[in-house]
């Protein structure tokens, strides 16, 4: 099934509002390209001027790693409750909405 450009561009929308991203904001892609989930990860900071991260698939998997990219770029924001709790579990603290 696919979805209109318009649902799209509505759930991005909801999604700047709340949880809420600015251009101050810097947001986790870890999502592979073939999950859609992947077009919040990409698109959000494009339409909100915010910056967007992209990791490795191995940094994505060792919540260790995974922290100290995120630390050193200011990154507020995880893209998927799976890697939130894996920075969460080592040891991750940041602003979460």
């Amino acid at each position: 099934m696919q979805i209109p450009h318009s649902a799209v561009v509505n759930f991005l929308n909801s999604m700047r509002k709340r949880p809420g991203l600015t251009s101050a904001d810097t947001l986790l892609a870890v999502t592979t390209l073939s999950f859609d989930i992947a077009g919040l990860e990409l698109y959000l900071p494009l339409v909100c001027g915010a910056r967007l991260l992209l990791v490795t698939r191995e940094t994505t998997q060792a919540g260790e790693k995974l922290k100290r990219s995120s630390s050193r770029r200011g990154h507020r924001h995880a893209g998927d409750p799976g890697h939130l709790r894996l920075l969460l579990a080592a040891g991750w603290l940041a602003t979460v909405t």
